[in-house]
């Protein structure tokens, strides 16, 4: 008897031990999918007079990125397209097989503009025919206009 009880003891703790695998990938997944959605919207902030450039880049399925491309360095001599590049790269490394997509939608005159980033990924490891997980981010981009160039500092 005592081994039964033993046994079905057993069981159970091999189950959670599943159960808490399968919940740590899948959170795992998901702070990537985090940390790469923020990561392009600094990126965007960062060149906020061309955050609009960041949303033509067509991101589609990284998978078109190959470890000939991801291995090189930005060579392009275009700011955005190096960033892209670099971040399709990052994006395919860490999450294989997701999607991005970036949107940029320009604000009224002097209001800020809104960059939206989604990362579409496969979390069907372990529930097969479960649909495909979606983060969102959206944060304000407000361009940065100067009228007169910033003053020249000169060391001594």
């Amino acid at each position: 008897v005592s081994l039964i009880i033993l046994s079905i003891g057993l069981l159970g703790l091999g189950l959670l031990q599943a159960s808490s695998l399968r919940s740590s990938f899948s959170a795992n997944q998901r702070t990537v999918a985090t940390n790469l959605a923020y990561q392009m919207t600094d990126m965007m902030r960062a060149n906020a007079n061309i955050a609009f450039r960041y949303a033509y880049i067509d991101l589609g399925d990284a998978a078109a990125q190959n470890d000939t491309t991801c291995n090189r360095t930005p060579s392009t001599g275009d700011l955005v397209t190096d960033d892209s590049n670099g971040w399709m790269c990052q994006l395919r490394r860490e999450l294989p097989g997701a999607d991005a997509d970036v949107q940029y939608t320009p604000g009224a005159a002097g209001a800020a503009g809104t960059a939206t980033v989604t990362i579409t990924w496969d979390d069907t490891r372990w529930i097969a025919g479960s649909p495909r997980t979606s983060f969102q981010l959206g944060t304000p981009i407000r361009q940065l206009y100067c009228s007169t160039p910033p003053p020249r500092w000169h060391l001594p």
